[in-house]
């Protein structure tokens, strides 16, 4: 901590102090996450993307849960904290596509009724020069339909590894696969970027769609990002619907597919199975 506040100075150890029990908490989270991936602790839950005509395939993201040693599930927002402090969240991120893929060479009779399977990406993972080539080899190893695969990557993520995420899009493009931008609308520069990025997909930030029925302001931002990206062809995802009226309002303003609460709740992957 005397390190952390400029070096050169002293700090007095109280046992109650909440900021050395939060260091203490995350020293420990760190030897967990490695622990973790060791034992083959993470698995991928799922959650529903629905279109919002009601017609056509259903996608899915694919999200992370946490096993503890007694089979309990648990959050994932510690371990990914301790994971992008310590630079292992690219560990994480191959671990998942790993597991992913290996589902998906074991399950094609439950692909075949699936749109899209969206797999999430870190920054740390686009900064990572191995990552092209993990990918390959695992679409080498396991039979994988790519064109069911869809990355997400958050539009801070983008932004901040641009030219590797440029690059890495144009390659699993050409291989197949699709992307999709999640968080969009967080930043200032939004649109500058957006059209730079050959994405398929725009997430809108959840932050500006479940007040959309009592915001006037939201209602408006997402119905003009809604606008902005069918003028550039590319599909607009709304999550955060949460309850009926945000989905009726997702639906007037004329988004793609809604995600949130009010269409399902994330649950084992292993539901899909045939």
């Amino acid at each position: 901590m005397a390190k952390n506040a400029g070096r050169n100075t002293i700090k007095l150890y109280e046992q109650d102090d909440e900021k050395l029990q939060r260091l203490d908490s995350e020293l420990d989270w760190t030897i967990r996450v490695n622990r973790i991936l060791e034992e083959e602790r993470i698995e991928p839950y799922i959650q529903e993307i629905a279109p919002i005509s009601g017609q056509g395939k259903m996608h899915y993201e694919v999200l992370m849960r946490v096993v503890d040693r007694e089979g309990k599930v648990e959050p994932p927002a510690e371990f990914i904290d301790a994971a992008e402090k310590h630079n292992l969240m690219h560990e994480v991120d191959r671990k998942m596509i790993s597991k992913i893929f290996s589902w998906i060479d074991a399950n094609p009779d439950a692909m075949r009724e699936v749109g899209k399977l969206s797999i999430n990406l870190s920054g740390q993972s686009l900064g990572s020069e191995r990552l092209l080539e993990y990918v390959f080899e695992q679409l080498s190893t396991y039979s994988v339909p790519r064109k069911k695969i869809c990355f997400e990557i958050t539009e801070t993520a983008a932004i901040g590894n641009f030219e590797d995420a440029s690059d890495f899009i144009d390659e699993m493009r050409n291989l197949g696969c699709s992307f999709s931008l999640d968080d969009f609308g967080s930043g200032l520069s939004s649109y500058s970027y957006l059209k730079k990025l050959p994405v398929d997909y725009l997430k809108i930030d959840g932050v500006l769609v479940k007040d959309i029925c009592t915001e006037p302001n939201d209602y408006a931002m997402v119905r003009s990002i809604k606008e902005v990206a069918h003028f550039m062809e590319k599909k607009v995802i709304a999550e955060y619907a949460e309850n009926d009226a945000v989905v009726e309002k997702l639906a007037e303003i004329g988004v793609d597919y809604v995600q949130g609460y009010a269409i399902a709740r994330p649950h084992p992957i292993a539901d899909l199975e045939v």
